[in-house]
Formats: structure tokens, C-alpha cells, sequence
């Protein structure tokens, strides 16, 4: 018989053994209809198992009852004695045991590996013991200790966990709704743990989940989990048959036998919440099927599980309809791609549904954002209809909850000889409501500045700077500084109803004009220039030159040219032909001018104003005229006839591009080469044509007219329409984003001159500005009536990261013109690799950022978040560190590497064959630590120096030190402090376990290191011990501040602690839902930051006092201040943001986001001021602006901030 024939026999009888023998025999007349031969293989093999001899089975029993016999109680193991079984497995019986060797006394559990069970069992067990001594989290079992019998029996040491099953705690225990989820949160954070050290668990369920008395709950039963990039080693052992499972909580993929991943253990949490919410199983089985997983996956398959608000008891199932229903259903989505991509995701969406915003299981539809936020802010909807009701309501109720506080606080000291605790429990309620409450007043006055009236900001600032002491400060009091924003800098006075507007190509300058006023000429600060002509009934169209060095404005009977000095160089003849409503367009070279309008004609003009020519076809008013970027063609288009032309400059007519189903709204040419055209129009499509006409493609699919399509610099397409949306466009007709947030339709759209930002018009009275890839980044809210234009100020520099970066110019039916700053407190993004990035570095000055990425590069991005350079390695790449203008990499692909900041590839430090590479760092030369407890020192050109030779185990960590010496840490428990030359000075030993971190003060006189024993100890650079600071965690990284004054360490407790130099505590730093990834100090040595995977940075004072969060969307990677201390970069996936966090200018912002100062009156009435302070406050807010007002704007803050404070 051939190993396939093998094969397929084998398969038959392992599907129809089990099988009744009416069942048996339909199956194999069905599988055997057209091979004979193969049947009687198979009834061969039945007829033998059916006529086994009974005694056979007997002996079988015996010695499986042998195997189960649990060992005796009160034996010993170790050090410990057993004192009942607590349960049994699929490996063996866990007991409950107690230490007994006099040391001192503590239960614990013990797994003991039943006796003659198959080498994949074995090997299971010994993976259990490995996967546990990686995991150290308070959601997850620990492992203490672990040994053999003397029969050779393998046994765990693990932490005992006195506890029910998780869905007989919540019954039990009478929890709610809201307190199953929570309790559900702190077990996806514990797997979100594994996972993130690429196990997985492979087997939740409740009873692998118990919760102490004090409700917390302990994840434990390692016996199948995964250890992921595994696969090879572990398929050797679990070919032989099918892995254990539990199948009312396995995936489909798990059932099948297909590769295991994070999103196995996504549904076994999905089917674990559903029991939690519902009291029911997801899919309870019925008789015998657990048994038959075939019948239970096509069940999967089938449909998904009921809906769990139809399932739970009565008073559930409102509060699980909606949101709930949608999360747990797709984390039990039957095929994995569907379900939440990692855990974090369905921790944020249960995070989300719990304060009240929006979940990502469920489709963002205006309606369902609109109840969100009615239901989230209910009390503030309520509360009036006008914005400045609503704020004194604020003000009314916090002060009222401050009053009553007060009141709680003397009742309580009254009654202090009776109650002292009662009475302090009083005063911290009261200082929390006080403190409460002017948080609401300032958060509400700050978001309604920045919703378009900062008249109270300057106020609100005074009232900050009073209260210092506050821990919230600036970012608590204004959240919105964590998000991107734009202020609006100046309104153009005297450009009142503009109706046209327009940059010059230097950015220098910009134009205006409107329906009661002639053009004028403005320096892009909004200083007034020139107006250019006399009074006229309206004027219109206007443009820059393409060297920014004339500017062309028509009005009725007019139409001129002027140099920006405010002469005038030429007239158009022919004004006859000009009307209000005319166009008008440069050619690229600049000599010839277009325009067209009511006539159904279109004329070209020399610079210096003679007719050129006439084009005439049109049956319509033209209302679009464009050039293409050679000057070869000339574009026009109709919104009525409906019909575009393109035409050579002497008027010979192309080409008519018709087909149209309605008028044409807009038309342009672009595209990669700059000579394609977008045509679009009334009926939801833009068309893309070449210039001879024929048609490439049809793209967009709106619900209405499309009122204007651009071409962004690297010839994507974005369409606006009046359905309320505007989309983005690749040329090949894929579809990249929707931009959906508008309350009215969108009348214009423009990109960045980087492509980076799109910026929108609506008639809801707002202008939006969006990220390329859809993602909303700021709504510029404050004019009156619908918003006409959008125009980016074009840069002749790349961008950096000066605060006044971008700009945007806009325009508003009767209202002046506006320009708007983006600040990069915004933050800036930095999008361009293609998977996690692991570490992030900023160089010496400050001016570069390198981001290191499991995409296998390294990026080096300028300030303003364009990629500069690209460095490859051949895996992932897991750490970056600039050495003055060169960067030092290091990676999977067991190399470090040494580059020049342009991306040159200098040196390659390692060779195939050498030991396992595991960080490495910089000073008097480049070091590199590997596995087998060896240290190499380089020189830049890849030259090895030498190799130092001492530790046993693998070294961890290396540091050198301000003089020049180096540290290293090993698992081999030790430090050891070397010369620059490899000499080795002093050995710091007394760990108890591998030192995982060893790191300098900055004068190079003392030494921190971490353990896996739990300790972090100082000692002297001569290797005395000075302090051991005992952990209740372990801990995983320490960072001296950069005066040395103070450390900083983290811990698998998700806690960082701050510490004096001499070891004494200062401060526990709370508050992050996961582990910690990255901890530093800012360059003053003030402040410091935590990041975490649970998506939040936190800015710290030195003293441990919370002064901002920043929102990530998912895991925190790395973290890292600038060299001056003003701004924090984060990474989360495959992007990084860069944010602003110096107060110095936050302050600027508001100074300069001001139209006018509020009056002593209204800064009585809103901040119930003292009225000599009102007056003094208004009057220095006056001061203040009148002295930014004096020109040159942008250069007068610091003088006018200087002169203020000496005035004060």
C-alpha cells in the first residue's frame, strides 16, 4: 500500500469509527461509491477494533485508572507538602500545598505531570513552565518554582488563587452590567499581556479564569498555549493527533486545525463576554457534540450566535442592545479577519461604549453619533440652547457643588471630637468638588473658545497662572490641546463680503476682493498693503502671476494688472467683454492671461493686455477656465450647456468632453504628468480625461452634485459634494477615504501644497481641515454665514515645525476674509511605514527624527514629519540611536549597523555565525551585547576592537558613562563596570536573578540596576552597595533625571516610581490600564513621561504631580521629549505624532488667537471676579493686543510678552 493510499484509508476509518453502525455504513457508501477496494481496507480495520477481546479493554482501564491515581497527601515535593487535590487535566492533578521547610509558611498550587504520558504531553508541560516564567502581570497566575519527584515526575509551583470561575463571581456577587464589563476589562488586559509577548492562551474559558474574594481576577492554565514564531518546533510534537480544546469557547480556526493567532483567543473572550453579559452560552452544545467539532463548525459557519440582548435576562437587554450586541458579535466573528484586530481594540471599544462615545463595531452614522452625544452630555444639552446660557449654567452648578462641599467640610469639623476620620474624609470630598468644579468652568470656557469664540480665553489664562498649585493645569483644563487645531489670526478688515481670494506662489502675499469694495493687496501676516483702483460696484475674479510679482483683478468694465507695489502696468483691451461674474487664469510661463464668463466666450490676452485670440463653442456661460502646467492647452467648461473644451492657445478647438449627466462644476488639469483632466459634475461622477478626449476613468460615487474635484501634487483626486461628503481618489479608481463630518453640503476642497492635508468648505458656516488618509484633524468654526473657499498659503520651504507652518485662507458670504494658523501643537504626523514601529529617536539638535520599524527600517523624518531618508535592514529593526549625525541600528536580522543621516550605510557590525545579537550602544566606541554573555567594542568603519569576556549568561543592557567607562548587565545576576580599553574594573554582585538594566547618574559616580528579583539597587561606581529598594513588581527599566537628583523606575505593575538619589521614594506614578513601555525626563529635568500599551502618554512634574494625558488609539510603542524639553513624540502601530507641551507656547496661542478682549463686565459676570480685578484684567488684555497689533505680527510677541511683564 503506497503512503498515500495509507492516507486516505486512514482518514475514512478515524471519520466512521465512532460512528453508530446505521451511520457507518451510509458513510461509507458514500465515500467509497466508486472504490471498493478502499472499503474493504476500511471494514478490515473495523472488523478488527469491533472483535478487539474484552481483556485487552480491561487492561487498557487499569493501567489509565494507574496513571490517574493522584499522589499521596502529606507527601512532599521539594519543599512543600501536599494537602488536597483541587482538581485534575488533561497533563495531571493540580493540589493545593503548603511550603514546609521552615523558611515560613504559604499555600501554593502544584501541577504534577502525570507518569507514561506521551512525549507531546511532555513537551506541553515543559512549554506551560516556560510560558509562565515569562509572564508576570496581576491578571495572570505566577509561577513560583518548579522541579522533578524522584520518580521523575515534572511539577509547577504556582500561585495559589483562592477564587470562583468568573461567571460564578459576577451571579454570586449580584454584579451589574457595568461591573461585569469592567471586571471583563482587567482579563482582556491580562491577555492583551500574553499577547503582546506572542503567546497565546489557546484555551479561555470561565474556569480557567477565577476571581478572588476582592475581585480580582487571576487568568491561569497555560497547559496549550502558543508561544507564537513557535511553529516549527511545536509542530514536530502535535502532529500525532488533535490539540485539547473546549470547544463551546474555541474558534472556528481552532476546530479546523488551521495556524492559531492573537485572533483564536480574541473569540474565546468574545464567547467569554457573551456568557458574562447574558448568563447563556454562545453556542451551547447539545448532546454529543462535543464530540463532533464537524458539526459544531458548520453550525459556526452557518450564522452567527443570537443576538446577546435577545438572550440575557429582562433588565439586561436594553443596556446590551446597540453597542454591545455589535462588540461581542464581532469579536465572535467566524472568520478571524473580521473579529477585532488585536485585544486592545476590543478593550478600547468597551472603554468607549462604557463613558458614552461612539464604538468601531458599529458603522458612525450621523444619527448614531448624534444620540451618543445627547446621551453622553445630556445634562450640558439640557442646559440651554446658547452657548453663553450654557457656560453661566456651568459656572452656577459648579459653584453651587463647591458650596455644598463646604457645607459637608463644617458639618464634619463641627463634629470632629466625635468623628475625626469622618471629618477628613469631608475636606478631601470638598477640595475634590471645589477643584471639580472650576475644572468644569475651564474646560467649558476653553472648548467654547475654541468653537469659535475665544473672546474668555486671555481670562481664563489669568485665572490658570493664579493657581499654579492645581494639578490639572493647562492640558486637564484644556483637553483639546492633545488634538490638532487651527486659530484664526486675523479677519482681513475691509475685505468685508469678499467673494474672491488668492495666494501668490511665494506665500508672501495674498489678495482680496468683494461685492462692496475694489481689490486688495495684503502681506500674509494681514497687514493691508494697497488697494488697488477706485471704488467700483463689485469686484471679481482675481490671480497672482506665477512668479508672485503681478496680480490680475477685474471688476465691471475692468480688468488690470498690477505690480504689488500698487502700480498699475496694464488694462485688457476689450473690457466690453468683462463682466462681474468673469474668470480669469495665468498661463504657466506667465505671458498670456485667460478669461471668460457670461458671453459663452473665452479670450486669451498677452501680459501686457492685447486680445490674442477667441474661443468660442460654448451654447452657455463659461464657468471655468484653467491652463494646462505647459501653457500648450486651454480648458473651459459650462455648468449649463453641460460641456468642457479644450483648446490650443490660438483658439483652435481639441476636443468637447460631453456625456455628462448634468452641469459641469469644476474642471482642471493634473494628474502625475499634469496633463490629465478632472471634469466633474451634477450627477456624482468626475470624469478623468487626456487631453486629446478620450475618457480614462470614472470615479466617485456621491448622493449629489460634486461642486469641485482637486488634484493633489502626487495625482491623487478629491471631490467635494452637497451629500455632506467629500472623497479621496487614486488615479487607478481605488477609493481611499470618505470625509464625512459636514452638516451642509461642501462647496469647495483644496489640498496642501504637500499633499498632506485636504481643507474643506461648507455651507454649515465651517471650513475642515483632514489628514490625506480621511482622518479629520480640525474644524475651523466662527464665521457667520456658508463658507465660500478654502486656499493653503503655497511654501517655498519644506515644512518644519514652526509654529506657523500652515496657513489657510478662507472666505464667507458678507463676512471679511479670513487666515487660520496650524499649529504644530497639533500633532504632527509622521505616516509612512508599513508596520509597528518599535523605538523612536530624535538627533542631537532636535532637527531629525528616526523611527525604527518591525517593517524592516529605519526612517529619518525632518520636524514637520517628511521622510528624509530610508534605512534598510533584513528584519525587523528594534532600536534606533543617533551618534551625533550618524544613527547606530540594531536588528532581528542579528546586525547592528552604522548609517550616515542621508541613509548611507557606513559600517555592518556582526557577521553570520555570531552569537545571538541583543542591544547595543554608543560612546567612546560602539558596543554590542550578545546571548552568550559577550560584549564587543567597535569603532564606527566596523574595525573590532575587542571582545569582553566575564559574564556567564547573556548580557542584557550596556551604558557607558560620562568618563567613559561602560556597564553591563547579565542574566547572570551580576553587573560589571570595564576602562574604555576592555579592562575590567569592579563586579556588582548581590541579585538574586538576572539584572535586566543598569544605567549611570549623569556625574558617573553611582549605578542603578534592575532585577527579575524584584529589586532595583544603587551602588557606587567602585561597586558598593549603597541602597536596595525592594519592588513589589518587577521591574524593567531605570532612567537617572539628567541632574542626577532623581531616577525613575517601571514596573509589571504597571506603576513608575520616582526615587532620590539616595534611594528614598517621592512619588508612585498611577493611573495607566497596561504596561509601561517608555519612561524619560525631559532635558530641564522637571518634568518626565510614561507611555503605555494602553494607548495613553503621560506627562509628569518631577514630584509626581499628573500634568497632561495624550490619546493614542492603540498601543504606545515608544516615547521620547526633544532635546529642548517643548515637545513629546509618540508611536502607536505603524505612525508617530509630534506634540507641543511647553506652556510657554500654549500661552502664545492665546494671546494670539484673539479678535477682541472681553469687557470688565463680562469678565465679572462669567468669572465672578472682583470688579477692580475685571478692570485690571481688561485693561491689561488691551494693552497686550494693542501692542501685538503694531507690525511686523508674527515678530512682536516675545517684545510685547517682555514689555508686558516688566509693566506688571
Amino acid at each position: 500500500m503506497t503512503p498515500e493510499r495509507f492516507r486516505d484509508v486512514e482518514a475514512l476509518f478515524d471519520a466512521v469509527v465512532e460512528l453508530p453502525a446505521a451511520e457507518r455504513e451510509a458513510r461509507l457508501a458514500q465515500a467509497c461509491a466508486d472504490d471498493a477496494e478502499l472499503r474493504a481496507e476500511v471494514e478490515s480495520l473495523l472488523v478488527a477494533v469491533d472483535g478487539a477481546p474484552r481483556h485487552i479493554e480491561a487492561l487498557i482501564a487499569a493501567q489509565a485508572q494507574a496513571l490517574r491515581r493522584p499522589a499521596e497527601l502529606g507527601a512532599r515535593l521539594g519543599s512543600y507538602r501536599l494537602l488536597a487535590e483541587l482538581g485534575e487535566g488533561g497533563m495531571g492533578v493540580v493540589y493545593r500545598a503548603e511550603r514546609d521547610d521552615g523558611e515560613y509558611r504559604t499555600q501554593v498550587a502544584i501541577k504534577l505531570l502525570r507518569v507514561g504520558l506521551s512525549p507531546e504531553v511532555q513537551a506541553r508541560f515543559r512549554d506551560e513552565r516556560q510560558i509562565l516564567a515569562t509572564l508576570e502581570h496581576p491578571g495572570i497566575v505566577r509561577l513560583l518554582d518548579g522541579g522533578s519527584t524522584v520518580a521523575g515526575q515534572p511539577y509547577l509551583v504556582m500561585e495559589h488563587v483562592d477564587g470562583l470561575p468568573i461567571t460564578l463571581h459576577v451571579v454570586e456577587h449580584s454584579l451589574s452590567l457595568a461591573a461585569r464589563l469592567e471586571l471583563f476589562l482587567r482579563v482582556a488586559a491580562a491577555v492583551a499581556f500574553a499577547h503582546q509577548r506572542l503567546i497565546v492562551h489557546r484555551d479561555l474559558k470561565p474556569s480557567n479564569i477565577l476571581v478572588t474574594a476582592d475581585g480580582t481576577p487571576k487568568l491561569f492554565d497555560f497547559g496549550i498555549a502558543k508561544l507564537l514564531g513557535d511553529d516549527e518546533r511545536r509542530a514536530a510534537h502535535t502532529r500525532t493527533g488533535a490539540q485539547p480544546l473546549t470547544p463551546e469557547y474555541a474558534s472556528p480556526e481552532q476546530l479546523r486545525g488551521e495556524p492559531i493567532t492573537t485572533a483564536t483567543d480574541i473569540y474565546s473572550l468574545g464567547a467569554v463576554l457573551y456568557e458574562l453579559c447574558t448568563d447563556a452560552k454562545a453556542r451551547p452544545l447539545a448532546t454529543g457534540e462535543d464530540a463532533d467539532h464537524g458539526r459544531l463548525l458548520r453550525a459556526m459557519l452557518d450564522g452567527e450566535p443570537r443576538r446577546p440582548s435577545t438572550v440575557a435576562p429582562v433588565a439586561r437587554r436594553r443596556a446590551l442592545r446597540g453597542d454591545l450586541d455589535n462588540i461581542i458579535l464581532k469579536a465572535l466573528h467566524a472568520r478571524p479577519q473580521q473579529r477585532y484586530a488585536s485585544v486592545e481594540q476590543l478593550i478600547d471599544d468597551i472603554e468607549r461604549h462604557l463613558i458614552g462615545l461612539p464604538v468601531k463595531a458599529r458603522d458612525a452614522t450621523l444619527g448614531y453619533r448624534l444620540g451618543k452625544y445627547l446621551r453622553r452630555n445630556a445634562a450640558l444639552v439640557g442646559a440651554g440652547l446658547l452657548v453663553l446660557g450654557s457656560l453661566v449654567g456651568a459656572v452656577v452648578v459648579s459653584l453651587a457643588q463647591a458650596r455644598r462641599a463646604d457645607q459637608q467640610s463644617a458639618i464634619a469639623e463641627r463634629a470632629r471630637e466625635q468623628a475625626d476620620a469622618q471629618a477628613e474624609v469631608a475636606r478631601e470630598q470638598a477640595e475634590v468638588a471645589r477643584a471639580h468644579a472650576r475644572r468644569v468652568r475651564d474646560a467649558m470656557h476653553v472648548n467654547a473658545a475654541s468653537a469659535g469664540d475665544p473672546t474668555l480665553a486671555i481670562s481664563l489664562l489669568r485665572e490658570l497662572e493664579s493657581r499654579p498649585s492645581e494639578s490639572f493645569g493647562w492640558f486637564a483644563a484644556v483637553p483639546h490641546f492633545s488634538t490638532p487645531s487651527f486659530v484664526s489670526t486675523s479677519q482681513l478688515l475691509g475685505s468685508e463680503s469678499a467673494v474672491a481670494a488668492a495666494w501668490s506662489a511665494d506665500g508672501r502675499h495674498l489678495a482680496t476682493s468683494g461685492s462692496d469694495a475694489v481689490a486688495l493687496l495684503w502681506a500674509a501676516d494681514g497687514t493691508l498693503l494697497h488697494t488697488l483702483g477706485a471704488q467700483q460696484e463689485r469686484a471679481g475674479a482675481l490671480a497672482f502671476s506665477p512668479e508672485g510679482a503681478r496680480l490680475v483683478t477685474l471688476a465691471s468694465g475692468a480688468a488690470t494688472i498690477w505690480a504689488l507695489d500698487g502700480t498699475r502696468l496694464a488694462t485688457l483691451v476689450g473690457v466690453s467683454m468683462i463682466s462681474p461674474t468673469s474668470l480669469v487664469a495665468w498661463s504657466g510661463d506667465g505671458t498670456r492671461l485667460a478669461t471668460a464668463g457670461d458671453d459663452k466666450r473665452a479670450y486669451v490676452w498677452t501680459a501686457e493686455g492685447e486680445l490674442v485670440s477667441t474661443l468660442a463653442g460654448h451654447t452657455a456661460s463659461v464657468s471655468t477656465v484653467a491652463w494646462s502646467l505647459d501653457g500648450a492647452h486651454l480648458l473651459t467648461a459650462s455648468r449649463w450647456d453641460p460641456t468642457a473644451r479644450v483648446w490650443e492657445a490660438d483658439g483652435t478647438l481639441v476636443a468637447t468632453l460631453a456625456s455628462h449627466g448634468g452641469g459641469i462644476q469644476a474642471a482642471s488639469f493634473g494628474g502625475p504628468d499634469g496633463k490629465l483632466i478632472v471634469t466633474a459634475s451634477d450627477e456624482g461622477h468626475a470624469r478623468v480625461w487626456r487631453v486629446d478626449g478620450t475618457l480614462v476613468r470614472i470615479v466617485g460615487d456621491h448622493q449629489g452634485p460634486i461642486m469641485d474635484a482637486a488634484w493633489s501634487a502626487d495625482g491623487r483626486l478629491a471631490l467635494a459634494s452637497r451629500d455632506r461628503t467629500a472623497s479621496i481618489w487614486q488615479l487607478d479608481g481605488i477609493h481611499v477615504a470618505t470625509l464625512d463630518g459636514h452638516e451642509g453640503p461642501i462647496v469647495d476642497i483644496e489640498w496642501s501644497p504637500d499633499a498632506q492635508w485636504l481643507a474643506t468648505a461648507s455651507d454649515d458656516r465651517s471650513a475642515r481641515v483632514w489628514r490625506s488618509d480621511g482622518a479629520h484633524v480640525a474644524t475651523l468654526a466662527g464665521h457667520r454665514s456658508p463658507v465660500t473657499t478654502v486656499a493653503w498659503r503655497p511654501r517655498a520651504e519644506p515644512a518644519s515645525a514652526n509654529l506657523f507652518d500652515e496657513v489657510l485662507l478662507t472666505t464667507a458670504y458678507g463676512e471679511p476674509a479670513r487666515t487660520w494658523v496650524a499649529e504644530h501643537a497639533l500633532p504632527i504626523a509622521f505616516v509612512g511605514h508599513d508596520a509597528e514601529i518599535r523605538d523612536l529617536a530624535f538627533s542631537p539638535t532636535g532637527e531629525r527624527v528616526a523611527s525604527a520599524s518591525e517593517d524592516r527600517t529605519v526612517r529619518v523624518w525632518d520636524r514637520g514629519g517628511i521622510e528624509r531618508a530610508s534605512l534598510v535592514h533584513d528584519a525587523t529593526v528594534r532600536s534606533v540611536a543617533w551618534m551625533g549625525e550618524r544613527l547606530l541600528t540594531v536588528s532581528d536580522d542579528q546586525t547592528a549597523r552604522v548609517w550616515a543621516s542621508d541613509g548611507t550605510l557606513i559600517s555592518i557590525l556582526g557577521q553570520p555565525g555570531d552569537a545571538e545579537l541583543l542591544a547595543a550602544s554608543w560612546g567612546p566606541s560602539i558596543t554590542t551585547s550578545h546571548a552568550d554573555g559577550s560584549v564587543r567594542l567597535w569603532q564606527a568603519d566596523g574595525r573590532l576592537l575587542a571582545t569582553l569576556d566575564g559574564h556567564t549568561d547573556a548580557v542584557s543592557a550596556t551604558m557607558w558613562s560620562s568618563d567613559d567607562r561602560l556597564v553591563t548587565a547579565s542574566w547572570d545576576g551580576t553587573a560589571r563596570v570595564w576602562r574604555a580599553d576592555g579592562t575590567l574594573l569592579t563586579t556588582l554582585e548581590g541579585h538574586e536573578q538576572a539584572v535586566q538594566a543598569a544605567a549611570w547618574s549623569p556625574d558617573a559616580t553611582r549605578i542603578a540596576t534592575t532585577s527579575m528579583d524584584r529589586s532595583v539597587r544603587i551602588w557606587r561606581d567602585d561597586g558598593t552597595l549603597l541602597r536596595r529598594l525592594d519592588e513589589r513588581s518587577l521591574t524593567e527599566a531605570v532612567v537617572w533625571s539628567p541632574d542626577g537628583a532623581r531616577l525613575v523606575t517601571t514596573g509589571s505593575d504597571r506603576r513608575a516610581r520616582v526615587w532620590t538619589a539616595e534611594g528614598d521614594a517621592i512619588a508612585t506614578l498611577t493611573g495607566h490600564a497596561n504596561e509601561i513601555t517608555s519612561v524619560a525626563w525631559s532635558s530641564d529635568g522637571t518634568r518626565l513621561l510614561t507611555a503605555s500599551l494602553d494607548g495613553r502618554v503621560r506627562l509628569w512634574r518631577k514630584d509626581g504631580l499628573l500634568l497632561a494625558t495624550l490619546e493614542h488609539p492603540r498601543a504606545v510603542r515608544a516615547a521620547a521629549f526633544d532635546p529642548a524639553g517643548t515637545h513629546v513624540l509618540t508611536s502607536f502601530g505603524n505612525q508617530a505624532r509630534l506634540y507641543l507641551i511647553d506652556p510657554d507656547a500654549l500661552q502664545r496661542r492665546f494671546w494670539l488667537s484673539m479678535p477682541r478682549c472681553p469687557d470688565a463686565d463680562e469678565r465679572q459676570r462669567v468669572l465672578a471676579l472682583p470688579r477692580s480685578d475685571a478692570e485690571q484684567d481688561a485693561a491689561d488684555c488691551l494693552a497686550m493686543q494693542a501692542c501685538l497689533a503694531r507690525p511686523p505680527v508674527n515678530d512682536r510677541y516675545d517684545a510685547c510678552l517682555a514689555e508686558f511683564q516688566a509693566a506688571k
